[in-house]
């Protein structure tokens, strides 16, 4: 069914016919800034940019290198050391001729002038075990007795080194369930239905719990949390992947919504420490002593009004960007020595005093669109200047947006889930790999390491980094 058009307006006067024409010049003039919209004024994600604009840089006085692509001139080269000598190494030595062309004898030295290694797989195969139980009868009343399996196997087809290896192919290298059935039969000869490798991961998820419990105390029990979402879809509804950052861990948490509840959820109803993120709502019940803003988000939002259409927006928008830029650029030189901390401190304070003075002028010349987005940043002044009374809160959650990032792929290349339980099993696979790159962890000698754990009646391991 069309939509119908309204009716053409109408007028009498020429007052009338000034406020039709305002009316329709301000819709173009936003119609015109939602068409301009992208990853360098807006939230629109990088790979949504129309490449032909390259409009990835968000730095608008930047200009574009002149130089080539691929390593400069006086680039330090990196080169392979060689493996060190262990069972993995086998040594081949080649000799020269015993003979000279002369007649003389050729005496070879004891160190080999040239060291050549080449690197190959082993011819991959599997191990099966197969565990029998006899029975037997009673020589004199005849009762018969059975043997049971020892609770320490694996009550599954699938041992702790298998079940490891398709979680992590499904979350570190974003494989399907059909690419993994089809990987495990080409490369290792074995073959499991589709309800097999899914109930495999489900087993995982499971094993997991523990983990992805101590995970979530460490995040919230740290003195600096930065957060971040994303869209997630199971079968049609759409729901919220939320990721919560401390500097060694990282937990993340499926919810349906995007509002406070899920936020304390993630987060826990107050805080001890300092949360950095963008200018959400969902994240006001925190006190705003204990927020800074990403500055990342801010830049964003000054470039939309810089590049917005309208004579007073541009003035007051380049200005802002300048001004965001240049706390940038001074925190940089602060943090690699180049300022003391008290010049640092004075030039910051006199960029807010210039940052608040131009967002009052825009709160009343700029267009009515962008007069409510200098508003809220004044009225967020408290939490856009925070990390000035502690040097560790960094600018940006860009760090969490990174951890995040690992999570869009997934999503694109295998689509959403069907199910709680395969929501449950992305979280717990994403906070354990994420968390293993930041303790510089091997994520497969964990996930094993907790396998084995949990199918032998072992001591479940978890980081001493985790352990409050």
């Amino acid at each position: 069914m069309t939509k119908k058009m309204p009716p053409v307006p109408d007028f009498d006067t020429p007052e009338q016919a000034r406020e039709i024409i305002s009316f329709l010049w301000n819709k173009i003039a936003e119609l015109e800034d939602r068409l301009n919209q992208s990853s360098r004024n807006s939230s629109v994600p990088p790979s949504k940019d129309n490449p032909a604009n390259k409009a990835r840089n968000t730095s608008p006085t930047r200009r574009k290198s002149t130089k080539k692509q691929g390593a400069q001139q006086g680039h330090k080269g990196h080169r392979r050391e060689r493996h060190e000598h262990d069972e993995r190494l086998l040594v081949e030595q080649y000799l020269p001729h015993d003979i000279c062309g002369c007649g003389g004898k050729v005496v070879p030295n004891s160190n080999p002038y040239r060291h050549h290694q080449v690197f190959d797989l082993p011819d991959v195969s599997y191990s099966v075990t197969e565990h029998q139980a006899y029975q037997g009868e009673c020589c004199h009343c005849g009762e018969k007795h059975r043997a049971e399996l020892p609770d320490t196997i694996s009550q599954t087809l699938m041992g702790a080194n298998l079940l490891s290896f398709i979680a992590l192919q499904s979350a570190e290298h974003h494989q399907s369930i059909r690419k993994i059935q089809s990987m495990l039969n080409n490369v290792f000869g074995l073959y499991f239905s589709i309800g097999a490798i899914s109930e495999a991961q489900a087993r995982v998820s499971a094993m997991l719990t523990p983990t992805h419990q101590a995970i979530h105390q460490q995040v919230q029990s740290s003195p600096l949390i930065m957060a971040d979402e994303t869209s997630h879809q199971r079968n049609a509804e759409k729901r919220w992947m939320w990721v919560a950052l401390s500097p060694i861990a990282a937990f993340f948490q499926t919810n349906v919504f995007r509002n406070r509840d899920a936020a304390i959820r993630l987060l826990g109803k107050e805080l001890d420490g300092i949360l950095v993120t963008d200018q959400y709502s969902s994240y006001r019940y925190i006190d705003e002593n204990k927020r800074q803003l990403c500055w990342a988000h801010i830049l964003r939002n000054v470039i939309a009004i810089a590049d917005s259409v309208g004579k007073d927006n541009q003035p007051i928008g380049s200005r802002l960007v300048l001004v965001a830029q240049t706390v940038f650029r001074t925190r940089h030189q602060y943090e690699a020595g180049k300022l003391t901390h008290a010049l640092y401190y004075r030039r910051i304070k006199r960029l807010r005093s210039s940052w608040q003075a131009l967002l009052k002028r825009g709160r009343y010349q700029c267009s009515k669109r962008y007069r409510g987005r200098c508003k809220l940043l004044l009225d967020d002044d408290v939490m856009l200047w925070r990390f000035l009374a502690d040097d560790s809160i960094p600018l940006t959650n860009n760090a969490a947006e990174r951890v995040i990032r690992g999570y869009v792929v997934w999503r694109k290349c295998c689509y959403g889930v069907r199910s709680h339980r395969g929501e449950q099993f992305r979280q717990r696979m994403l906070s354990l790999l994420e968390t293993a790159k930041l303790l510089r962890l091997n994520p497969y000698d964990w996930l094993k390491s907790v396998a084995h754990a949990c199918i032998e009646k072992t001591d479940y391991p978890i980081p001493k980094e985790l352990m409050g």
